[in-house]
């Protein structure tokens, strides 16, 4: 996005905008009071390539072998980002399944549920987010198995 700017009587076009208060950063918006109000005019993402987020593995499997009501915990499953603008943050949610997330702020997860004997399959995704406010997903495969001990 560019933005045309009036100063000493001549316009200037900018497509890019950089604050200086100690160090020199990008800056992410332009906002200007207007009406006693503070107004974003103008945003300004960041020059990199696309942003994405991959899970691996993507199959997170766990097992017990119990007969009684017994926690299985899968094995963990990280989110990596390429692109976007750092810090990331990262929400992982189960889609279904009848399992819980054990970790869904972080990168690094794992999933659990308390069983009795039998199977829960099902996914989960993490939405990862840029500093700039850009986000990606990514689905993993969640398998969880209580063999009731046999």
């Amino acid at each position: 996005m560019a933005i045309t700017v009036l100063t000493a009587g001549t316009r200037r076009t900018a497509s890019k905008l950089s604050v200086l208060s100690g160090s020199l950063r990008p800056a992410k918006a332009l906002k200007v009071m207007s009406g006693g109000q503070l107004r974003v005019v103008a945003t300004f993402g960041p020059v990199v390539g696309p942003f994405s987020v991959s899970a691996q593995p993507d199959y997170a499997y766990g097992e017990a072998n119990s007969n009684k009501p017994t926690r299985v915990t899968s094995a963990a499953t990280t989110a990596t980002v390429s692109g976007g603008v750092g810090p990331y943050t990262y929400g992982w949610s189960a889609d279904d399944g009848g399992f819980s997330v054990d970790y869904p702020r972080l990168a690094t997860t794992t999933f659990s549920a308390l069983m009795t004997p039998g199977r829960r399959c099902g996914t989960a995704t993490c939405i990862a987010t840029d500093s700039y406010g850009a986000t990606a997903a990514c689905t993993v495969t969640v398998d969880l198995n209580n063999d009731g001990g046999f």
